[in-house]
C-alpha cells in the first residue's frame, strides 16, 4: 500500500484546515456574488480605452463621451473672437513667465555655459507654452479651434522677444557706443524676434496634434 505524498501547498495552506472551511466557503461565495462598484467599472473602462492601446478600435467610454459633450457645449458659449483673445492672453502669459529662464547664470564658468546653451533654451521653449498647457489641462472648454495654438505661439514669442530685447538694450548692452548699439539692437529686433516666434510655432504644432488626437481617440 503506497502512501500519498502531499505537496507543500497541501501541507501548509489554510484551505486544508477543517475549522476554516465554513469561513472560506462564505468568503468565496461573497466574492462571486459581489457586483463591481461604479468606480471600479469606470477604472476598468478607462484602462481598456484607446488611450492605453494606440490603434485600437475600442470606442471611448460613455463617461468620456459624456464629458466631451459637456466640454463642447461649454465651449459654445465662447465666440471665435473670445477664443482669439484667450489665446492672446495665455500665450502672452507664457512669454512673460519664460523670461527669467533665459537669464539663469551660475557663478562658475562651466555652469554659466551649461545654463546659456542647454538649460536656458530648454526652459525657455517649454515655459513659452505654459499658457496653452494650462488651458489644455485645466480649462479645456476654452480651446475650440486648432488655430488658437498658433495665435498663442506667435503672441508668446513676440512678448518674450520684446521683453528680452528691452533687457539687453538697457542692461547688458547699455554701455556700447551709440552706433554699435543701434546696429546690434536692429539685428535683435528682426532676427531674434523671428526666431523667438518660430520656435513656439513648432511646439504649438505638437500641442495641437496632441489636442486633436485626444479629442478623436478619447
Amino acid at each position: 500500500m503506497t502512501q500519498e505524498v502531499k505537496s507543500d501547498k497541501e501541507l501548509f495552506s489554510v484551505e486544508g484546515e477543517v475549522a476554516l472551511q465554513d469561513e472560506l466557503q462564505k468568503k468565496k461565495e461573497g466574492q462571486e456574488g459581489q457586483q463591481p462598484s461604479a468606480s471600479q467599472e469606470l477604472t476598468s473602462a478607462y484602462y481598456s480605452s484607446v488611450a492605453f492601446e494606440p490603434g485600437s478600435e475600442t470606442k471611448p467610454s460613455e463617461e468620456y463621451q459624456r464629458a466631451l459633450r459637456e466640454l463642447e457645449n461649454a465651449g459654445k458659449a465662447y465666440s471665435p473672437s473670445q477664443a482669439f483673445w484667450n489665446s492672446v492672453l495665455f500665450g502672452g502669459l507664457g512669454g512673460v513667465v519664460a523670461v527669467p529662464a533665459v537669464f539663469l547664470v551660475g557663478n562658475g564658468s562651466w555652469i554659466s555655459l551649461f545654463c546659456v546653451t542647454i538649460l536656458g533654451p530648454f526652459l525657455e521653449e517649454t515655459v513659452k507654452q505654459f499658457g496653452m498647457v494650462y488651458l489644455m489641462e485645466r480649462r479645456p472648454f476654452l480651446l475650440r479651434y486648432g488655430w488658437q495654438f498658433f495665435v498663442s505661439a506667435v503672441c508668446g514669442g513676440a512678448v518674450f522677444s520684446f521683453i528680452e530685447n528691452l533687457i539687453y538694450r538697457f542692461v547688458y548692452l547699455a554701455n556700447l557706443p551709440a552706433e554699435q548699439l543701434a546696429e546690434t539692437m536692429a539685428w535683435r529686433w528682426v532676427e531674434c524676434t523671428l526666431m523667438h516666434i518660430a520656435c513656439p510655432l513648432i511646439s504649438g504644432l505638437g500641442l495641437r496634434r496632441v489636442w486633436l488626437a485626444c479629442k478623436k481617440e478619447g
